[in-house]
């Protein structure tokens, strides 16, 4: 499923859902001042039954309304500055991963961290045409694809990278709820 069609999909059910706008739900979270990922998204949950994926996705999109051109929405698409294509098998990541259950988003300089507990997965667009993802798996054997991450990032075991969203597929899926599990 493309996360644009996914998030556009959202919209045009959010007033079913939640009988307010885009915007009425963005001022009304910076007039509860709301900051964190998780408490916004367990408010949409609570005050309005949201499903957690439906709720995750709104508090991704008010937060980038709060956020605008500042904060970790500003990282990301830094990121992306001349790697366009990279953007979406990111975009195709974040929608997986968010299927998991509570993820904390962290963007950095020049990558995302993903954590639980602890860091779990690195995404990184690392040129034009790679994108890596450092995965937490420790005790699991190297293969052709899943390679040794140490060093390519000491915080990291294992690498895959990835040069399309068809690369995205069930397996490199399968090791990212591997290392999600083993952080919680």
């Amino acid at each position: 499923m493309d996360p644009g069609k996914t998030l556009e999909s959202m919209m045009t059910t959010l007033r079913e859902k939640t009988g307010k706008d885009i915007q009425s739900l963005t001022l009304e979270i910076k007039n509860l001042q709301l900051k964190k990922h998780a408490e916004i998204r367990n408010y949409f949950k609570e005050s309005y039954g949201l499903t957690y994926g439906y709720a995750n996705t709104l508090t991704s999109k008010v937060r980038e309304e709060l956020e605008g051109k500042t904060g970790s929405n500003e990282l990301v698409k830094n990121l992306f500055t001349n790697k366009p294509n990279m953007k979406l098998i990111y975009d195709k990541l974040l929608q997986k991963v968010n299927k998991f259950g509570e993820v904390e988003i962290a963007p950095k300089k020049t990558y995302v961290s993903l954590r639980v507990k602890k860091q779990f997965a690195i995404l990184k667009p690392s040129t034009k045409s790679r994108f890596d993802i450092g995965l937490n798996l420790k005790g699991k054997p190297v293969t052709k694809r899943l390679t040794d991450g140490k060093k390519w990032n000491s915080m990291c075991t294992h690498r895959v990278s990835v040069s399309s969203v068809n690369d995205v597929d069930k397996e490199l899926i399968t090791w990212l709820k591997e290392a999600y599990n083993d952080s919680t």
